[in-house]
């Protein structure tokens, strides 16, 4: 294992961060498909697109400060 690769692994470990700031953290020139294939290689890594929080409209803010 390389360095970089190293750093890659480091830096993603239990971290939500996106996969370009990943690249941008690690101060890396590989590009985001390098870096995903890096990651994907390692079972222990899982990688998943972050849920949207809801908006919180005004009927469940009125309930909610209720």
């Amino acid at each position: 294992m390389t360095v970089k690769k190293g750093k890659i692994l480091r830096t993603t470990s239990n971290s939500t961060i996106s996969i370009n700031k990943i690249c941008t953290t690690c101060g890396t020139n590989n590009s985001e498909s390098t870096v995903w294939r890096i990651l994907d290689k390692r079972p222990n890594i899982v990688r998943s697109r972050m849920k949207k929080c809801p908006q919180l409209t005004q009927e469940y803010n009125g309930e909610r400060l209720c």
